[in-house]
């Protein structure tokens, strides 16, 4: 369970295990009350609360206030019956521990369930102990990680009393969950799955592209669309791998069934890899997505002004002076299609200058600086 292996199952295990040496603890606690005269020191209400406990468990109610409420009248007289326990017998001792143990263990796990951020600081400070005990890395940040949450800034502090430190894949009670176990489940379980990224792609690029914009593309790529003027982009081994292969028994049975998917409309966004609404071309479509429409504007000034660009022929004739000129001259034209800045053209340095102080200015549309095309121009 340390090391996150099996963890349900670990969990259940050690809750059929806390069940029964409770159960064995209690009735030798009442046995021991009643041996020593003590039953007559509870409170009255004890036994109906008991009762109460008994119908809610049949009923499928909630248990866990009225459970509070026992134990606080139960606590005085059991810690009394601890220590009479486990001063002659260690084996008592030992099973307490380990029912201690648990016990925190699935209060944990509650206050994950229904996001109780008193509960879960609570008890992760209970937990500290036993880190050192197993010498575990987790010793030395759980103290951290415990005064992080209680000086958490005031833009995100009002969310974590109301549960969102915890993880619900649907809006319902009772169903959070760790950050670490909800990406176990989602993301490293899709990739590791028939559609996910594994193998396919060994490289830490490929992956980080996988995972940053799979449930992206999930969103839209199937949703409504006219499909006179969109194509989805398939992706050939997510299709591959979504299907049986070895229900096929020849390699043409499985090439015959990729077809008949890739012709049909695509039910799994999985095997969709991306998506263009366009009414001509793929090829226009990915240029305008890549660069708007700035191919288109270059284009135009290119073949609306031939005589401004009659000193390319230079570019191979003349000397290094010449041709970083006609480079620069190039470049301020191409960036300033307006023609607002002509005399600024000379030195480019003074026209990233007076583009930088525009109103609209960018980033993108600065033009280069000299030592970059005499760069480019060497």
């Amino acid at each position: 369970m340390m090391c996150g292996k099996q963890f349900n199952h670990v969990v259940r295990a050690l809750n059929v295990v806390y069940e029964a040496l409770a159960a064995l603890r209690f009735s030798a606690f009442f046995k021991w009350c009643r041996d020593n005269d003590l039953m007559t020191s509870f409170h009255d209400r004890l036994w109906s609360l008991l009762s109460e406990v008994v119908s809610n468990f049949k009923s499928g109610q909630d248990n866990y206030k009225t459970l509070i409420v026992v134990r606080t009248i139960l606590m005085q007289r059991l810690e009394d019956f601890k220590q009479w326990e486990c001063q002659p017998s260690p084996t008592f001792k030992y099973w307490d521990m380990i029912l201690r143990a648990v016990e925190i263990m699935i209060q944990n796990v509650r206050a994950e369930r229904q996001g109780s951020l008193d509960m879960h600081l609570t008890l992760i400070a209970s937990i500290i102990p036993y880190m050192f005990i197993a010498n575990r890395v987790s010793s030395r940040w759980l103290p951290v990680y415990i005064l992080d949450m209680l000086n958490l800034t005031s833009d995100i502090q009002p969310a974590f009393p109301s549960g969102q430190f915890a993880i619900r894949q649907k809006p319902v009670k009772f169903n959070g969950v760790w950050s670490d176990m909800a990406s176990e489940k989602t993301v490293i379980k899709d990739s590791k799955g028939r559609v996910g990224i594994a193998g396919i792609a060994r490289q830490k690029s490929a992956f980080i592209r996988w995972s940053l914009i799979r449930h992206v593309l999930a969103e839209f790529s199937l949703a409504p669309y006219d499909r006179s003027s969109t194509v989805l982009i398939r992706d050939g081994m997510a299709l591959v791998k979504s299907l049986h292969v070895k229900t096929f028994r020849t390699f043409g049975d499985l090439a015959l069934r990729v077809i008949q998917s890739q012709k049909a409309c695509p039910t799994n966004a999985a095997t969709v890899f991306d998506r263009y609404d366009i009414r001509h071309s793929i090829e226009f479509a990915e240029r305008v997505r890549r660069t708007g429409e700035s191919g288109k504007k270059v284009y135009k000034v290119l073949m609306d002004n031939l005589g401004d660009f009659n000193d390319f022929d230079h570019l191979s004739s003349g000397g290094i002076d010449k041709s970083v000129d006609v480079s620069r001259t190039c470049v301020a034209r191409l960036y300033d299609q307006k023609q607002k800045a002509n005399f600024d053209h000379s030195v480019l340095n003074k026209f990233r200058v007076k583009k930088a102080k525009q109103k609209d200015a960018s980033l993108t549309e600065l033009p280069q600086c000299e030592s970059t095309i005499l760069q480019h121009d060497l």
